[in-house]
């Protein structure tokens, strides 16, 4: 027969054992969980990593958007421009409706109303061949009706009531310019660069 004292130092060895089995399995658990976590963790950044890539390209790619965005309403702007001067000088229609296309299709990328500005008494005062004479009561007179269409066309370019005033006035006041001063006024249409901008 086994004695007490032994019966109790063996049950403290079994209770030993499985203190120890149990601290093992849960230290085992516990490093499972840990590398769990760890594979989580690296998953979580890797995902972070391809995401934040993502992220940067998308940025770098509305920038290039951006860019060739501005550059073509540039350009446009630019056409629009061009396209004014040689209307305001030639008053020849087919620069009018360019001007008129090209002032749509940048409203379309977002200019919300382009200045349509001609500018023939500007010119008009220029072709003098003395420019005091532009400081004339006559020439004055002129330019006054000028610059009162110019205002009405440019505040309501889409009116073609306005675009033919304009332009017979514009008519009108290089007649009287010409009859009036003679060699000492010269036409804006007669210059060379306009015959050659609308062959």
């Amino acid at each position: 027969m086994e004695h007490p004292a032994e019966k109790v130092k063996v049950s403290e060895e079994k209770e030993k054992t499985f203190s120890e089995k149990v601290d093992e399995a849960l230290a085992k658990k516990s490093g499972n969980r840990a590398q769990e976590k760890s594979e989580s963790e690296k998953e979580v950044k890797e995902t972070n990593s391809v995401s934040e890539k993502m992220l940067d390209d998308h940025k770098k790619m509305d920038k290039k958007i951006e860019a060739a965005h501005l550059v073509k309403k540039e350009k446009l702007s630019k056409e629009f421009t061009d396209e004014l001067d040689n209307f305001t000088v030639s008053l020849n229609d087919k620069h009018y409706t360019k001007a008129m296309e090209l002032r749509q299709s940048l409203m379309e990328l977002g200019d919300s109303e382009p200045k349509f500005k001609v500018h023939a008494k500007e010119n008009y005062r220029k072709m003098f061949t003395f420019p005091q004479i532009a400081n004339n009561d006559f020439a004055l007179d002129l330019f006054e009706q000028l610059e009162n269409c110019e205002t009405n066309l440019a505040q309501n370019p889409d009116n073609t009531v306005q675009k033919e005033n304009f332009i017979k006035t514009s008519m009108y006041v290089a007649a009287q310019l010409k009859d009036r001063y003679g060699d000492q006024w010269i036409n804006p249409r007669d210059a060379d660069h306009v015959a050659k901008s609308d062959e």
